[in-house]
């Protein structure tokens, strides 16, 4: 517990909407209260969307839906520049270090750091103007412990930017980032004391899908705690929208103020498709959403219900485009299928052995009732009680809040990857390529060898530290590089294997005021939190020196 703090406030960052949770450390007793904004631009909203616009500077000018009632009205501002979708880019590793094209104009740009970071300085502000409303004073900067939700399958470059992303928003006091079905676990389990009868040695799976990602954990009680009993899972799912229109017909029209309404209609659609449901319909001007006449879009309805054998109409008169119950199935289908056959194979891993207690639903996707009769019926065998939680799209936001008060709740996670360094061993011809040799004082050694950390699934408590020495490579070097490998795989023995690669370099310093024979370098590692912490020092003064992990993108 951060006990000099006296505020927590939690920022859920996601792919399609952004909210804001926040609670004053409790005295004494008392419970922990957490009151989450849902209010945004005077309208009741559990979040705000995760759509910014920026200026020529990279400088943020409306957030959310400011952001989108102001472009509404300023569509034809030339120094005016859209972004949307962008969390989503950290998982893509082809564009994440890349400049971002703008919405709107393809010719301008902003990186991901400039982006997010002016986000995250804006959620501040209205954080901060949140507290000061309900408390009645002005809470300092440095009393309050933010905390920062992340997907549980970011990798450590994803991370890595977040992180720099806060340092650059101001965020240079304290802050944590806690892992979105983790946040959501807290909330589900110590926010509703009573309700569900958790006992010592239940499964809880928490199934976190929202606009862009499927974000799964699984977690046990043990003694009050928590403990991750497989590494998290998911993929970049979620119920996105252009499979649907297609990606071109996004591409081109998402800059408009029409299709971006457009888009927020399929949102609430997307979650209200039921078993009951015939058809839904949305009302649109095809020539404002899609610059396209009449008689041309009804010639692209037809075409698709030909290609996909469906009945889609438009109505001219009422401007209403019914899209039936099976066109929706059809286009929920294989994510659901996607999204049930990776839990079913995590679940089948012998930590879990098929049976849980507890399934959780959230993220706003789980408002989506054919979802929710789909994993029940397709988890029916593991015998858990799967619960639609109350308030799916805040779960994650107020359970943040829950991970700032005492992230230490969750005592152990699992390892998502095998994670070790390049060594030298002495070279044996009979496993050895020659291409890896390398000479050194006259011996041969092969440079690839792999020195394990922690291998994949390990189970690893949070306090738990990894520690080795480094010498300098030579007497007038000044930091010691350390080359760091990887891979989704267990029994790791080279860097070259398949499935192994160069995720980042260890970076630490050398104390070059002893001599160079006692310049070794004590590194310690903790593994077992959200992100990876370093710390280096002296071997001989006890010295602390600089140590940094740099993951590539």
């Amino acid at each position: 517990m951060h006990i000099k703090k006296t505020h927590i406030v939690g920022l859920d960052f996601g792919t399609h909407g952004i909210g804001i949770s926040h609670a004053k450390f409790p005295e004494g007793d008392k419970e922990l209260e957490i009151f989450a904004k849902t209010n945004w631009n005077g309208k009741e909203y559990d979040k705000t969307l995760s759509f910014v616009l920026l200026n020529k500077n990279k400088k943020l000018v409306k957030l959310g839906y400011e952001a989108k009632i102001f472009i509404s009205d300023n569509d034809e501002d030339d120094d005016i520049f859209q972004y949307s979708d962008f969390k989503i880019l950290l998982f893509d590793k082809e564009r994440r270090g890349k400049p971002i094209p703008s919405d709107n104009n393809k010719n301008e740009t902003a990186s991901l750091h400039q982006i997010i970071s002016e986000v995250l300085k804006s959620l501040m502000e209205t954080a901060i103007n949140e507290l000061d409303c309900k408390y009645q004073n002005q809470v300092p900067l440095e009393n309050i412990q933010w905390v920062i939700t992340i997907p549980a399958i970011w990798d450590n470059y994803a991370k890595q930017v977040m992180r720099e992303c806060a340092i650059m928003a101001g965020l240079i006091h304290e802050h944590d980032q806690t892992y979105e079905p983790e946040a959501a676990a807290l909330e589900c389990i110590y926010g509703n004391k009573g309700m569900y009868n958790f006992k010592e040695g239940d499964k809880i799976l928490v199934v976190d899908i929202g606009g862009g990602t499927a974000d799964f954990v699984v977690l046990q009680i043990d003694n009050k705690e928590l403990k991750q009993i497989v590494a998290p899972f998911g993929s970049n799912w979620g119920g996105k929208y252009e499979s649907l229109v297609g990606k071109d017909i996004v591409d081109k029209y998402k800059v408009t103020p029409n299709f971006i309404e457009f888009i927020d209609r399929f949102e609430d659609i997307k979650k209200s498709i039921d078993s009951e449901s015939n058809s839904k319909a949305i009302f649109l001007d095809p020539k404002l959403v899609f610059d396209m006449d009449e008689n041309t879009f009804k010639t692209k309805i037809s075409i698709f219900n030909t290609n996909r054998s469906s009945n889609v109409s438009y109505n001219n008169n009422t401007r209403k485009l019914t899209i039936p119950k099976t066109v929706w199935i059809n286009f929920f289908t294989p994510l659901f299928n996607s999204i049930t056959d990776c839990i079913k194979d995590e679940v089948s891993k012998d930590s879990i052995n098929n049976k849980l207690d507890f399934v959780f639903l959230i993220g706003g996707f789980n408002h989506n009732q054919l979802l929710r009769s789909h994993i029940e019926k397709e988890l029916s065998y593991t015998n858990a009680k799967i619960i639609s939680y109350v308030r799916p799209v805040l779960a994650v936001c107020i359970g943040s809040v829950r991970f700032g008060y005492n992230p230490k709740v969750i005592t152990t996670r699992c390892q998502p990857i095998t994670l070790g360094i390049a060594t030298s061993v002495k070279y044996d011809s009979d496993v050895h390529k020659l291409s890896d040799i390398v000479e050194f004082d006259g011996k041969l050694y092969y440079q690839k060898s792999f020195t394990k950390f922690v291998e994949y699934q390990d189970s690893t408590n949070i306090d738990e530290e990894w520690t080795n020495e480094f010498p300098p490579l030579t007497e007038k070097v000044e930091n010691s590089l350390i080359s760091v490998y990887g891979g989704k795989r267990k029994n790791i023995k080279s860097t070259v294997e398949n499935g192994v690669e160069h995720i980042g370099d260890l970076v630490v310093g050398i104390d070059m005021s002893v001599p160079y024979s006692e310049r070794k370098t004590m590194v310690s590692m903790k593994l077992g939190l959200t992100e990876i912490t370093v710390t280096a020092k002296c071997k001989t003064t006890g010295k602390t020196v600089k140590s940094v992990f740099k993951f590539k993108a």
